[in-house]
């Protein structure tokens, strides 16, 4: 989800047990009582599927299963926060294509490019990321917001590290001032999809690292694909880490 955002682009070596969710619902005892209702009679399987299938068809979509079954999430009633920061969860995805570049010493060598979206708020690209919710961990968290905003499905592969920014239009009771803490995981694509929740305002690009650096709207974001990135996928590639990587 976009942001404006700026300054604090600190990398933080920490543990994930300590962000806990912060819950500001209400007490149960103090919602008033609800009417029983009567339970409905849910339909077999194949008949939910043949539904699901003409309601797709209707949109003009993929059947049953299809992205159009999937929607962006909205809301901070599930939003986790810690000491009055935003937790939020993004990811680096990333792919192998094979160097043809004959000029290049390292033209036997497959060339690693990431994926940036557009923002919706101005100029510079963007990697995938949004707030970490409280029913899910934060390792789903990046995997769904690479789906709703890039449109990719892959592996997690390492913890890249945690950033500090500061958000100037994302600010609340639990988060004033607009701070926020972002965990940032490399992922490796196996799937770009051709639906997805916000393909109607979103665009893909695949790019080299140092095209990618260019372009970065925030500073943590270039932070963390130089120093995150780019210093773990060097160590993860000299131990073999991407020899079973087919190029794209």
């Amino acid at each position: 989800m976009s942001m404006s955002e700026s300054g604090l682009s600190f990398q933080h070596e920490a543990r994930l047990d300590f962000l806990v969710p912060f819950n500001n619902a209400p007490h149960k005892s103090l919602l008033p009582s609800r009417p029983r209702r009567i339970a409905r009679r849910r339909p077999p399987p194949e008949r939910e599927e043949e539904r699901r299938g003409a309601a797709a068809g209707e949109a003009g979509v993929g059947g049953a299963g299809s992205m159009c079954d999937l929607v962006a999430r909205t809301g901070r009633h599930q939003q986790r926060y810690e000491d009055g920061r935003r937790l939020v969860a993004g990811c680096i995805p990333f792919r192998y294509r094979a160097n043809n570049d004959e000029t290049s010493d390292d033209k036997h060598k497959k060339l690693v490019e990431v994926l940036m979206i557009n923002s919706q708020s101005g100029p510079g690209l963007l990697f995938p990321k949004g707030g970490w919710e409280n029913d899910e961990t934060v390792e789903e968290a990046a995997a769904r917001e690479a789906i709703e905003e890039a449109g990719v499905r892959g592996d997690i592969v390492h913890l890249l590290g945690f950033y500090d920014f500061k958000s100037k239009t994302h600010q609340d009771a639990c988060c004033p001032e607009g701070m926020c803490r972002a965990a940032v995981f490399a992922l490796h694509v196996k799937e770009e999809l051709t639906s997805w929740p916000e393909q109607s305002t979103r665009q893909r690009t695949w790019l080299t690292v140092p095209e990618a650096a260019s372009q970065c709207r925030y500073q943590w974001m270039q932070e963390a694909l130089l120093t995150g990135f780019s210093e773990w996928h060097d160590k993860w590639s000299r131990s073999g880490g991407g020899t079973n990587c087919d190029p794209a």
